[in-house]
């Protein structure tokens, strides 16, 4: 198996990982929760409020990686690498 194949599948994983976390969280905020204040008597919370709770807690945080994604550390990595500037592959 070539390393592209493995990183297809450990960010494909990866991917799969958050729908299923985001699918229940938003199920728990959409079903559950609202169920919950039924029986208690409370007014239900307007879905658009529950939605941005999940992006706001569940989906913001996934894309937060300390710093933007190509950061200075990588900036000019390719130029400098002697195989890419004779036109060679890294595969």
């Amino acid at each position: 198996m070539t390393i592209r194949q493995r990183l297809t599948l450990w960010y494909g994983g990866i991917l799969l990982l958050a729908v299923i976390l985001t699918a229940g969280m938003m199920y728990f905020e959409l079903i559950v929760e609202q169920a919950w204040r039924a029986a208690d008597g409370r007014p239900h919370d307007p879905v658009a409020e529950e939605i941005a709770e999940v992006i706001f807690f569940c989906l913001l945080p996934l894309t937060d990686n300390g710093g933007p994604v190509a950061g200075p550390q990588f900036a000019g990595a390719a130029a400098a690498h002697p195989q890419r500037r004779r036109g060679g592959s890294l595969d």
